[in-house]
């Protein structure tokens, strides 16, 4: 049977040749899928010949099957590569050792290898290859080019610029650069900066800080030319030019600040050289115009003073300036001050303050200036009128709030008049009186309050309770503890006279005749001890204390027997005569109590009795009339001294033996004012 199919089994290894096989007799037809393989083609033996073009495709070929020394030495060629299946390929990174296909210039079917290390061509940059797109940032050094450059072109080069700050720390000498401070171009020469061409460089001045006008400036700085002139630039970039410059030298000129002082709010200010042509350096930030006045006082209240009263008690305003320079106070315009009241420029009050009635501020606003800078602060000063207390009975006064000093007046009580059956008894002397115009009040005072006692007056004697034939009461003291030490009024003493049948006993009386008593003011003679008694008021370092004697009896001529009038703080008792009894001693005036006591008036000692006539005056200050017991009259009793003077009470006429519807008068109570 004849063979029509010829399978691998059948075919040696190596059996078929290359010369067995006719050109072109095997074709795709005859080779069934993956049926040649590696392994059955001898090395070199298929050669382009046998292959018909395109023939064998991508499809007839086992993956990796052909290797390269399957196929002899330009054999494929051109036209054997698939191009879309070479297009299609990963691209990658030549590296050295890889090679490139090439095509050979005396046969377009053949190709070639060649290292790319070996491509002469690749090395080489055609003109104009390299544009700026292709030069990475900061890739061109200083060593990339060549000494000495030539640069063409019309317009200019741009250099690097920066504040004088932005210097290069450790610059190499022939560093050059555009200074954007001082406006100049500037290169280093290994030493310091320098300006290029006609442009002055500023370093330093002095002073640096200058308030006066037309003051002289020290320029010091290099390049500078004759007839350069300067300016002062203020912060806001106001230009202030220089009124006179003088170019020392080429490194020092001397110019004068402006006519105006230059002012605190505009500074600091720059310092700008201008050589001629238009070239010029500047210091910034160089001068300072001098510092604006402090004032020492914060604002708002510098005090409360009394109506009518020094306005020195006003805080002092105080301002100082930093430059030492010297600072006058003065009312900004529209300000005023209380009327009376002035002020220094150095921030003094004086003058009085008005006479108010109420409590009144006044609102003001100070200036303080050196002569060019110009501080402003607003205070205000209050005016008051006193505030008066007054105090009776006993306790602890507390200092009130805020108060300093006070006036202060302290009486005792009175003695009550003298009562006697047969003679006419003696005034009754007034309180004693301690006064001081201004005391300070103490920590202590502040602190503690100060212990009173006020002084009662002494009651009259005569009528139920009281029922006696003859005596007196004395008056009792005032006392005001203040830290320094007790202040102590005195109380009146009783005047003399006599004791009757039914004595008033508590007193010490007797059935004799009594003579008058000492007290802040001493009680007057009657007969028959008709010596008027002395003040045992004590005194008290800084205070005024206020004391007299009572009246003595004058014996001259013969008449009834009538009795002397009490001593006051003004004034002696009035001795009584024959015919008249004695008026009591006049009071003291304190003008700023005048709505208090007697219109002012304190410590008026009490009138004599008398028997007929006209009745015996109280001293002016609160004392008590004397009686004169004239028939029908019934002016037997003595007069009652008025409350809160201290005054003395009136002695009373003849009241007869054990008749008890007559009486000597009331000594009047003290009182303690404090005007503040």
């Amino acid at each position: 049977m004849a063979l029509t199919t010829i399978t691998g089994n059948m075919v040696s290894v190596n059996a078929i040749q290359g010369t067995l096989i006719a050109d072109n007799a095997i074709t795709a037809v005859h080779i069934a899928t993956n049926a040649v393989s590696g392994t059955l083609i001898a090395d070199n033996a298929v050669t382009a010949v046998h292959i018909a073009q395109n023939s064998i495709t991508v499809t007839q070929l086992a993956d990796d099957c052909v290797e390269s020394d399957k196929i002899a030495d330009g054999i494929i060629t051109t036209n054997h590569l698939n191009k879309a299946m070479i297009s299609s390929q990963t691209e990658v990174t030549a590296v050295a050792g890889d090679f490139v296909l090439l095509g050979d210039t005396s046969d377009s079917n053949n190709l070639k290898k060649t290292p790319v290390s070996a491509i002469a061509g690749l090395s080489t940059v055609g003109t104009g290859d390299i544009t700026t797109a292709k030069i990475a940032d900061d890739a061109v050094t200083s060593d990339k080019i060549a000494a000495n450059p030539t640069l063409t072109g019309s317009e200019g080069v741009v250099l690097p610029s920066g504040t004088t700050a932005e210097r290069p720390s450790s610059p190499a000498s022939g560093v050059f650069r555009f200074n954007t401070t001082t406006d100049v171009m500037e290169y280093y020469d290994g030493d310091a900066w320098q300006t290029l061409g006609n442009a002055p460089g500023v370093t330093s001045i002095s002073p640096t800080t200058e308030t006066d006008a037309n003051a002289n400036i020290t320029i010091t700085g290099s390049n500078f030319k004759t007839g350069a002139t300067v300016q002062f630039i203020g912060d806001d970039g106001t230009v202030y030019n220089s009124p006179s410059v003088t170019v020392n030298s080429t490194t020092t000129i001397t110019a004068t600040t402006p006519s105006s002082a230059l002012t605190v709010a505009n500074e600091p200010y720059d310092i700008k050289v201008n050589n001629p042509g238009n070239f010029s350096g500047t210091l910034v930030n160089a001068l300072d115009a001098g510092s604006t006045p402090a004032f020492g006082v914060a604002s708002g209240s510098l005090g409360t003073v009394l109506e009518g009263t020094a306005a020195s008690g006003f805080t002092q305003i105080t301002a100082t300036d930093a430059d030492s320079q010297s600072v006058s106070i003065t009312l900004k315009s529209g300000s005023s001050l209380p009327s009376g009241v002035s002020m220094s420029t150095s921030g003094v009050f004086s003058g009085n303050t008005p006479t108010t009635g109420s409590s009144v501020t006044t609102t003001f606003t100070v200036q303080a200036t050196d002569g060019v800078n110009t501080a402003e602060r607003e205070y205000t000063l209050t005016v008051r009128p006193y505030i008066y207390a007054q105090l009776s009975g006993s306790g602890t006064w507390s200092v009130p709030a805020g108060t300093d000093t006070a006036e202060v007046l302290i009486v005792a009580g009175g003695s009550s008049g003298s009562r006697s059956p047969n003679v006419s008894g003696g005034g009754g002397g007034a309180g004693g009186i301690v006064y001081k115009s201004s005391y300070t009040f103490t920590s202590t005072d502040k602190s503690s309050g100060i212990a009173y006692a006020v002084g009662a007056g002494g009651d009259g004697v005569g009528i139920s309770p009281l029922a006696f034939d003859g005596g007196y009461n004395s008056g009792a003291d005032t006392t005001f503890a203040i830290s320094g030490g007790t202040i102590t009024a005195k109380g009146g003493g009783g005047g003399g006279g006599y004791g009757g049948n039914t004595p008033y006993t508590s007193g010490g009386f007797s059935t004799s005749y009594y003579a008058a008593e000492a007290g802040g003011s001493g009680g007057g003679g009657a007969w028959n001890s008709l010596t008027g008694a002395s003040s045992n008021q004590g005194t008290f370092s800084g205070w005024t204390s206020y004391g007299n004697s009572g009246g003595t009896f004058n014996v001259s001529g013969s008449g009834n027997y009538n009795g002397s009038g009490g001593g006051g703080a003004g004034a002696a008792g009035t001795g009584a005569t024959v015919t008249v009894g004695g008026a009591g001693g006049a009071g003291q005036l304190f003008s700023n109590f005048t709505s208090y006591g007697a219109s002012g008036y304190f410590g008026g000692g009490g009138g004599g009795g008398q028997t007929g006539g006209t009745r015996p005056a109280g001293g002016t200050g609160g004392g008590g009339q004397g009686g004169n017991g004239v028939s029908g009259t019934q002016y037997y009793s003595g007069g009652n001294a008025t409350d809160t003077t201290g005054g003395g009470g009136g002695g009373s006429s003849v009241c007869g033996y054990s008749n008890f519807t007559n009486k000597s008068g009331d000594g009047g109570n003290g009182t303690i004012l404090l005007r503040y």
